[in-house]
């Protein structure tokens, strides 16, 4: 019965500090995270082409594209004038141009510098408004 009482005592004190170590954590910049993880998804479709990992290819394709819609929407909200927009249109539109075929990778390969024109033009845009 002692140590049941010890152990009850002992799991309100860690339930007490977890709860003071969770507000004590910063908030997470969403749209640096949102750049990072864009990068990173670039990184892993190139490392799917060089391995010649048709999952991965699909997938990081598939999500990057998918970053790529929510990035112009993003900046269509916070500042539809910018001159930006229209070179991230641009980018956009010569994905829309193209099938990628996962079984023939190496027409992927031409498009790649693509993504890391659309980083570079979403960090100019992002880091631009802090």
């Amino acid at each position: 019965m002692r140590y049941l009482l010890f152990i009850l005592f002992a799991l309100s004190i860690q339930t007490t500090f977890a709860q003071e170590s969770r507000h004590n954590v910063a908030p997470i910049d969403s749209v640096a995270a949102a750049i990072h993880r864009f990068d990173t998804r670039v990184a892993r479709l190139r490392e799917a082409l060089e391995q010649n990992n048709v999952s991965n290819m699909v997938s990081n394709y598939a999500y990057l594209l998918g970053d790529i819609r929510s990035g112009i929407e993003y900046v269509e909200t916070k500042s539809p004038q910018s001159q930006r927009l229209t070179s991230m249109r641009a980018i956009l539109d010569k994905f829309g141009t193209f099938a990628f075929d996962p079984m023939k990778p190496a027409e992927l390969r031409p498009y790649l510098p693509n993504f890391d024109d659309f980083s570079s033009l979403l960090k100019e845009e992002l880091g631009s408004k802090k």
